[in-house]
């Protein structure tokens, strides 16, 4: 499957948010090349990512065998290597306007997917195998999970923000910390916001 449309798509969905902010057409058209760069570097990034990871797995499984002959060793990855395959990269084309679109819609949600629309396929690597690759149960399992960490980005984005701060991470003039979220982070998964409560509640 060719990228082509996911590329198309990311300068539509660029220059609609543009539109929708009440931007000139200089600027809808800035932020759609800019959306369409970062849909075109991410996977290059990753995939460069993989086949350095790759290589260290090959030698660590050789040396391994080298140690403890005749035995079989399983050694865990990176979910980036699932990210070619064509079910996951078609879904992912259909969750970033899915992602957007209920974004604006749940309610109480403070959180406007941006650059990591193009790490969607990141969330729905893993589900994958066991939907069967069948994309109409990875779409379904995908808006649940965008819809959970929607939420969970929403509640905690004021923590974000101070662990930003702390972190000395110069955000825009126009960004405060209420406003600082990431759709796809660990801290969004129900596991991890759970034990950020925890932790809150063992701090007070």
């Amino acid at each position: 499957m060719t990228t082509e449309p996911l590329y198309t798509l990311a300068t539509i969905l660029g220059a609609g948010m543009g539109v929708l902010a009440g931007w000139n057409p200089g600027k809808c058209a800035y932020l759609a090349v800019q959306v369409a760069a970062v849909m075109v570097l991410l996977p290059k990034m990753v995939e460069i990512t993989v086949e350095g990871v790759m290589i260290v797995r090959d030698q660590a499984e050789s040396v391994l065998k080298k140690i403890f002959p005749g035995r079989e060793f399983n050694i865990g990855m990176d979910t980036a290597l699932l990210i070619g395959e064509p079910c996951i990269i078609a879904t992912g084309l259909l969750l970033i306007p899915a992602a957007l679109f209920i974004s604006i819609i749940l309610p109480g949600n403070r959180m406007l997917p941006f650059v990591d629309l193009a790490s969607i396929v990141f969330v729905i690597s893993m589900v994958a195998p066991f939907c069967k690759r069948n994309m109409f149960r990875i779409f379904i399992t995908g808006l649940f999970i965008v819809t959970i960490a929607l939420y969970a980005g929403s509640n905690l984005s004021g923590i974000y923000g101070v662990a930003a701060d702390k972190a000395n991470v110069k955000l825009p003039s126009n960004v405060t910390s209420t406003e600082l979220g990431n759709l796809v982070s660990s801290y969004n998964t129900p596991v991890g916001w759970a034990l950020i409560k925890i932790g809150e509640f063992i701090g007070n």
